[in-house]
């Protein structure tokens, strides 16, 4: 009888602990994270940032996927056949045009947000403009850039202009700009000073640089036809005028500038950390692009953002991982490994200051001013892209562009979006 009972007790014993271990085993939720369109650094931060939080949570593992292919059909065919990620690394101007013109998509995160990510106030209002529609929260920003004026400090120096800060003024980039031009006898660029065509900055800068825009978000109208936008193409048309020919055929990648055919340029942050990177000797200054008395400044950021696409199944602990993605230690640490800038405004608090050369600090302080992108932004961006040969070659006039790109805007905001 006592070995009966103690074979019983021992088989119990066994399947409670094979139930336990079932236990255990289910409690582990598997989070699929897919991410396109990295660099190899980046990839190799997420991949530390997912280990980090595999590690502080043990009842969930997230799988990290580097995808490669075109990340919007990709994410609209998994949608559409109930197997998307749980979690996505999404462009993040495209969030709003996603939730009001394709239905549902996403999921609301409003219910799910970290305590410190509920403020309206918790994201730098570039970032927030993009991921706030409609009352809810639709996606977390995470990393962005910023946008200013970079010169060759020897070009300067060479030129009698002080090298340790920026242009005051339009009229004093415009004086610039003809002091660094170099010709030679035959009449032949040698190097440019300026032209605003080149790099990453596009009319679009110059539209809120002038004071202008390209959408309000209170009427939900495109606003390309204005005054302001007006101004701005005559001002760029004007440098077409100025130097000819030859600089409007100047390539306008960011090559021109880093090998020294132009000696000021307005870019992006990655771009003045690509030069640094390859030739920590170059000697470049950076600071706000000027704008007129009429103006504000124009600079404006890119980046990317996290969203749990509709048809995960683990929605709660996918939000608990795009909150640790977005909580200020991790954009902190982010900054510090891979220099990709904070969306939040107690990161950038934290980042801003911290010892850094003064042209980067003139850079990315400019982030709580910077402008995010409207709906359609890349509709708008091909449709402007398109008109600027016309534009500096004088084939059509900046009223003719306007109007043209106005009413092409207006088309598309009512075919895709309803508005």
């Amino acid at each position: 009888m006592k070995n009966k009972v103690t074979e019983v007790l021992f088989l119990t014993a066994a399947t409670v602990g094979i139930l336990i271990a079932g236990v255990q085993v289910q409690a582990k939720t598997s989070i699929e994270y897919w991410y396109f369109s990295v660099t190899d650094e980046q990839h190799a931060f997420l991949q530390l940032a997912v280990e980090a939080f595999n590690k502080a949570n043990p009842g969930i593992q997230v799988d990290g996927q580097r995808m490669s292919g075109n990340m919007y059909d990709k994410t609209l065919t998994a949608i559409a056949g109930g197997t998307p990620p749980d979690v996505l690394h999404f462009e993040r101007s495209a969030v709003i045009e996603w939730v009001a013109g394709k239905g549902e998509v996403f999921e609301a995160l409003d219910a799910y947000l970290a305590p410190e990510l509920r403020d309206r106030d918790a994201f730098l209002p570039m970032a927030r403009d993009e991921i706030f529609f409609q009352q809810q929260t639709w996606a977390l920003p995470f990393g962005t850039d910023i946008r200013g004026l970079f010169w060759h400090i020897d070009h300067l120096e060479e030129a009698g202009i002080d090298s340790t800060r920026g242009p005051k003024s339009l009229s004093e980039l415009d004086d610039r700009a003809r002091k660094l031009t170099r010709i030679d006898p035959d009449d032949q660029i040698i190097r440019l000073g300026f032209v605003p065509w080149i790099y990453n900055w596009n009319l679009q800068g110059w539209f809120w640089t002038f004071g202008g825009g390209v959408f309000d978000y209170t009427t939900r109208r495109p606003t390309i036809d204005t005054p302001e936008n007006l101004a701005a193409l005559k001002w760029v048309q004007s440098y077409a005028e100025r130097f000819g020919s030859a600089a409007v055929r100047l390539s306008a990648s960011w090559s021109t500038f880093a090998s020294g055919q132009l000696a000021m340029c307005v870019g992006a942050s990655p771009h003045l950390l690509s030069i640094i990177k390859a030739s920590p000797e170059a000697l470049i200054g950076a600071d706000e692009v000027p704008w007129p008395e009429s103006g504000t400044n124009g600079t404006w950021s890119g980046g990317y953002c996290h969203v749990i696409p509709k048809g995960s199944k683990f929605v709660p602990q996918a939000a608990e991982f795009m909150n640790f993605l977005t909580d200020t230690e991790t954009q902190i640490w982010a900054y510090d490994a891979i220099d990709l800038l904070p969306t939040t405004t107690r990161a950038f608090r934290e980042v801003i200051r911290r010892p850094r050369d003064q042209a980067w600090i003139r850079l990315i302080s400019q982030l709580p001013v910077s402008h995010g992108r409207p709906p359609l932004w890349l509709t708008v961006h091909v449709a402007l892209i398109a008109t600027q040969e016309d534009l500096l070659n004088f084939r059509k006039t900046p009223e003719q562009i306007l109007q043209e790109v106005q009413q092409h805007m207006e088309r598309q905001f009512a075919e895709i979006l309803g508005w």
